[in-house]
């Protein structure tokens, strides 16, 4: 897989942590606030090389991702 593969796929974690779901999303606002905190709008998360966003990555004490092994990641790399 490319980078540009993964650079294209939706985000569904916001940078506040919380789900996109968790986001007012109604046509006039389609990137909403966020419910559960004082996020103001649904910012995706950064995404790394491997295509897991950053959250994958700070579940893990060194930073591997969480499915490295699927993909071999060690450290987070940014898209």
């Amino acid at each position: 897989m490319t980078d540009a593969f993964f650079a294209n796929r939706p985000s569904f974690m916001c940078s506040c942590g919380h789900l996109r779901r968790r986001h007012w999303n109604t046509a006039a606002k389609p990137n909403g606030p966020c419910m559960d905190c004082a996020c103001t709008a649904f910012t995706p998360e950064p995404m790394c090389r491997c295509g897991h966003g950053k959250k994958a990555h700070e579940q893990h004490p060194q930073g591997h991702c969480k499915e490295a092994y699927k993909c071999g990641c060690k450290q987070f790399r940014a898209a």
